[in-house]
């Protein structure tokens, strides 16, 4: 297994350490943790492409990853009333969209790379994260709603944006059979 691979892993693993030390009021454990993922997630991408590293495995676990802590941060962010429940909704609408897109591309044996869109977003999505925990527990009496609302909003849209990017890509891919077996960016 690839070093990027094992590192990807890590962040998955991650998960649940950082729900438990935030639901047990270790919050600077879990901005930790979050701040590692966050740093790990450059780290394991970066070491892929730099060391010619990247595997077809690497191109699945990777955002699925992603997709994991960012589900988890925000119902976090929701449990805690920091955001409201639609725009935790909104995201997993966004990602079971995004999961079937995948699936349906993977059975057709192609694999579609991280493009700019959806690194944008994945920036976006730990730098609203980390904010919005910093102010959180650095400040607890402050009243945040609004600003982690729109924080998370922000994320969301990035989020949507990326997706609108990643199917033109599922739509141009089902149009054209000849496309199988292919990685796509």
């Amino acid at each position: 297994m690839s070093i990027p691979n094992i590192i990807t892993i890590l962040r998955i693993v991650l998960i649940p350490f950082f729900v438990v030390q935030l639901f047990s009021g270790h919050y600077y454990l879990a901005f930790i943790i979050l701040l590692f993922s966050g740093i790990t997630d450059i780290a394991d991408g970066f070491i892929a492409r730099r060391f010619n590293m990247i595997t077809r495995l690497g191109t699945i676990l990777d955002p699925a990853a992603d997709k994991l802590m960012q589900f988890t941060v925000f119902l976090c962010l929701y449990m805690v009333d920091l955001i409201p429940s639609w725009l935790v909704l909104l995201l997993f609408v966004k990602e079971i969209t995004m999961a079937i897109g995948t699936f349906v591309l993977l059975k057709k044996r192609v694999v579609v790379k991280a493009n700019a869109s959806g690194k944008i977003a994945t920036v976006v999505f730990y730098a609203t994260a980390i904010v919005v925990f910093v102010l959180r527990f650095k400040f607890p009496g402050m009243e945040l709603t609004g600003v982690a609302t729109a924080l998370a909003f922000i994320a969301v849209i990035s989020a949507f944006y990326a997706m609108l990017s990643y199917a033109r890509i599922f739509f141009k891919v089902l149009s054209n059979g000849k496309e199988t077996g292919k990685e796509h960016e």
